[in-house]
């Protein structure tokens, strides 16, 4: 079964009644609005494309893939804007969560420190009969995005004497040499 899902009004939501055992590719490219992405300091300019692989093995599925997408950025050093194509990568494993432990966990009053795994944070527990993907494809694209925004990695930066652009040439204050990054 090939998916291909486009258009703003698309959903990346699963019926896993029709579902059958096996592997389902899914390929999409949908605006980044529909991810409801920040945008305070990032932009993304072309549409979100994704090639992932849904594997259904009885109640357990696992969601592997690649999320591509362009963004545009304002370097942290030198303050010009500029643009990158980043990959997010989606690695999940769904489990039905059993009605009674469902719950349980609703009825726990007391909370306890647990430390998870990595495994175990590629977990998401699921109890009804749609799947809803689009989460775990916004979490991945926001894990992509890079923690420290450089249009290059020997970004000069700006002087903080005079504000010229360093990776334009040196400037003329006295103790430029002391600049370089």
């Amino acid at each position: 079964m090939r998916n291909k899902i486009t258009g703003e009004k698309a959903l990346l939501s699963i019926n896993l009644e029709k579902l059958e055992d096996g592997e389902h590719p899914l390929v999409f490219s949908l605006p980044p609005a529909f991810f409801d992405l920040p945008t305070d300091e990032v932009t993304y300019p072309d549409e979100i494309r994704g090639r992932l692989r849904l594997t259904k093995t009885g109640d357990n599925l696992s969601l592997l893939g690649k999320v591509e997408f362009t963004t545009e950025m304002e370097c942290s050093r030198c303050l010009n804007r500029y643009q990158r194509e980043l990959v997010g990568e989606v690695d999940i494993l769904y489990q039905k969560t059993p009605p009674h432990i469902k719950y349980a966990k609703s009825m726990s009053k007391h909370t306890r420190k647990v430390e998870l795994t990595t495994e175990e944070l590629k977990v998401v527990e699921y109890s009804s009969t749609n799947l809803n993907l689009s989460p775990q494809v916004r979490e991945a694209i926001i894990l992509a995005l890079p923690l420290k925004s450089l249009c290059k990695e020997d970004c000069q930066g700006l002087c903080p004497k005079c504000g010229k652009n360093l990776n334009e040439g040196m400037c003329n204050c006295s103790d430029n040499t002391l600049l370089r990054r």
